[in-house]
């Protein structure tokens, strides 16, 4: 399960009206109390439904977190320009 801190940012899926899509979190209990970083308005959410309003991590963030770094694909049936390894 998630914790959640106050401070921290949160990106949500959808965009608030102002064009913003990160909050800051103010209060944190069976409900969670979020601010606009765009224009301060203020939402008070449920965990449960704060949950399914979050944005995933990247994937290439988690990979980096855990250590495990992703290497550049090699393309198949491209030729090698002069000067480069044919592996």
């Amino acid at each position: 399960m998630r914790e959640f801190f106050p401070g921290e940012i949160l990106l949500l899926k959808k965009k608030h009206p102002c064009g913003e899509n990160s909050w800051e979190l103010i209060r944190v209990g069976a409900e969670l109390k979020l601010r606009c970083r765009g224009c301060g308005h203020l939402l008070i959410l449920p965990r449960r439904r704060l949950k399914k309003l979050l944005q995933r991590e990247n994937e290439a963030e988690g990979r980096e977190r855990s250590g495990l770094r992703e290497e550049p694909r090699k393309e198949k049936g491209r030729i090698p320009e002069q000067g480069e390894d044919k592996n």
